[in-house]
């Protein structure tokens, strides 16, 4: 369940940083346009409208500042409030014709881009800024504006804006389609992680059961494949309930630790060991018969014996090894039980040794 809470977590902050991605990039374009607007309307004369596009010019700045600190929303709300208010006051200053009521539908947009799951709450913002803009509409029609300006300049205006509109809406999907590939390959990355983590024991850091498992099956259909054998080695640490109850956990969690360290270590690389439950570990010999898995598992013990050394409380680390042959055919719980019948035979024999499976174990069934 907590994996899936994390997953479902991961993904929706994935959704906030797409949907931050496109209000950053938003917010840069808004302070661009306004910040050319000031020239054009202080030559017309319009010092108010100068004067608001300087204070749109600080809206944006802030919104960028404080969505750099990961404050999103509020950097959303200060850019649409920037765009539903200029909007407004330009088409009471200088009418409808001036086309600046269009970019009410951008904010429009961003709001179902938004990665809350209220989607009543965003039908309900959509619906007031089109009622905003019939509003304006009907206003246009009964008013005029405060300022009458020239019809070319009138259209100019309208051309720019109609045109910035445009390419507003083909930015914010290019942005969007960006982004999402963006947080796309970070998802995949995550999970890709999250993948790694199933596979890894938490204590020792070696594969898992289920690892091994995945392992051991790639191997049996290879083998099935070649006609070649491979070995196990099952192995675990000699007197590890003493030990647990005569160091206590902690010290026995450190011990399994340490034996992986050095299974890790005398391994050859084309092998894989894993933490099989408990103090047991597995270890997977591709490609190796029981007469070249034997000197190997030999070669692992004694460089366990000797490198470990004398560890807490004068506990000397060692293990006993068990050893079978997978044949092509075989059940690769048998090969298994094999190498778990010479661990255990290997206990008997006073521990610290090597035990080959009998040939009878380790032929094919």
């Amino acid at each position: 369940m907590s994996r899936v809470t994390s997953f479902a977590s991961l993904t929706h902050s994935q959704g906030r940083e797409r949907f931050y991605y496109v209000v950053h990039d938003l917010l840069y374009v808004g302070l661009f346009v306004h910040a050319l607007l000031i020239p054009v309307f202080l030559t017309l004369g319009l010092t108010t409208l100068a004067l608001t596009n300087v204070l749109s010019v600080a809206l944006y700045l802030i919104g960028i500042g404080i969505g750099r600190r990961a404050h999103t929303d509020a950097s959303f709300l200060i850019g649409a409030f920037e765009i539903l208010a200029h909007s407004t006051l330009a088409v009471v200053f200088i009418g409808w014709h001036g086309g600046f009521q269009y970019y009410i539908f951008v904010v429009a947009v961003l709001v179902f881009l938004h990665p809350s799951e209220r989607t009543g709450v965003k039908a309900l913002a959509a619906a007031l800024m089109y009622l905003l803009f019939v509003s304006l509409s009907d206003l246009a029609q009964v008013s005029p504006p405060i300022v009458t300006m020239d019809t070319e300049i009138l259209r100019a205006f309208e051309a720019f804006n109609v045109s910035t509109f445009f390419f507003l809406i083909v930015f914010l999907a290019f942005l969007y389609h960006r982004a999402a590939g963006r947080a796309e390959a970070q998802l995949k990355s995550a999970n890709h992680a999250l993948d790694q983590l199933a596979r890894i024991d938490e204590l020792t850091g070696l594969a898992n059961r289920r690892a091994m498992i995945e392992a051991l099956e790639s191997a049996a259909a290879a083998s099935e494949n070649d006609n070649r054998p491979f070995s196990v080695i099952l192995c675990d640490v000699d007197g590890f309930k003493q030990i647990n109850d005569q160091l206590g956990h902690n010290r026995g969690d450190e011990i399994l630790r340490r034996a992986a360290t050095h299974l890790r270590a005398a391994i050859r690389d084309q092998d894989l060991v894993a933490r099989w439950g408990g103090e047991e570990f597995l270890v997977l010999l591709p490609g190796t018969d029981l007469a070249a898995a034997g000197p190997i598992a030999e070669r692992i013990r004694r460089h366990i014996s000797e490198a470990s050394g004398r560890v807490v409380d004068g506990v000397h680390l060692t293990l006993t090894f068990g050893v079978s042959v997978h044949h092509p055919g075989r059940p690769i719980d048998a090969t298994i039980s094999a190498a778990d019948g010479a661990l255990y035979a290997g206990k008997r024999q006073g521990k610290n040794c090597v035990v080959l499976a009998s040939l009878a174990e380790s032929a094919p069934g």
